[in-house]
């Protein structure tokens, strides 16, 4: 018996990445504290931008709302995060 294996002759469309997504992890990624904290602001202005845009969209994407708001909580958290442990070592 043979199996026949379908392969389409073109591939599927991919999504285009959102602008958001690349200075998001560009900044999630930094390793430099100085960088990285100015990356954030970047990224978290870009990500707020792109929500109003979809908030004022008629066919706004609840999947990107979805992980823009995920990125965001995420993205906040990490700040938090980084600033209480600057807060701690200004102590020491």
């Amino acid at each position: 018996m043979q199996f026949a294996i379908h392969v389409p002759a073109t591939p599927p469309p991919i999504a285009p990445t959102p602008e958001w997504y690349q200075v998001y992890f560009s900044a999630v990624l930094e390793t430099d504290e100085g960088k990285a904290l100015i990356e954030m602001v970047r990224a978290s202005e870009a990500m707020e931008d792109r929500l109003r845009q979809l908030s004022s969209s008629a066919t706004g994407n609840a999947e990107e709302i979805q992980d823009l708001n995920s990125a965001l909580t995420y993205l906040r958290l990490l700040l938090q995060t980084m600033k209480s442990e600057s807060e701690m070592l200004s102590w020491h």
